[in-house]
């Protein structure tokens, strides 16, 4: 029970996690993490219905796939090389899209590397069967392994 609670209580840090991959887009107060968790949550489960998918799984991806920001914050594919000027960021994040395939895979590679690490460490001293279960629900969604894990993503 103690490490539910210590569980539960790690998690309540998300709250204070702003998303900053929505702020290079323009907008202005950003949601937490948890804020976006919850409502992915629901839109799975209003919109799942349409689709031939187990709602239930895909509620319990939507509400941890984002958990590991926890520990790693709101990492986004521009970090390592992101302009520090406002105006050049932009432009930037206009020419994401168009830069080598190489490229985005290697910062997407180091960022899943620090998720990996952060989820571990947060499901570490939970019971065995609930931290295997959020492991392989979270290693599905990063590689979009399930039905339900596109539908989430």
């Amino acid at each position: 029970m103690k490490s539910l609670l210590d569980f539960l209580l790690e998690i309540g840090k998300l709250k204070n996690i702003k998303r900053k991959g929505i702020t290079f887009y323009g907008v202005k107060q950003p949601d937490s993490a948890t804020d976006h968790s919850f409502r992915m949550a629901l839109m799975t489960w209003l919109f799942g219905k349409r689709k031939r998918i187990d709602i239930k799984k895909a509620i319990k991806i939507a509400l941890i796939h984002d958990m590991c920001k926890v520990y790693t914050k709101d990492i986004t594919p521009y970090d390592n090389i992101f302009p520090k000027n406002k105006k050049t960021r932009r432009e930037f994040v206009k020419r994401w899209r168009h830069l080598l395939l190489k490229e985005k895979e290697k910062w997407s590679a180091q960022k899943l590397k620090k998720e990996y690490s952060a989820f571990k460490k947060l499901t570490a001293k939970l019971p065995k069967e609930l931290k295997e279960e959020m492991l392989k629900l979270w290693i599905e969604y990063t590689k979009l392994k399930t039905p339900e894990a596109r539908f989430v993503y």
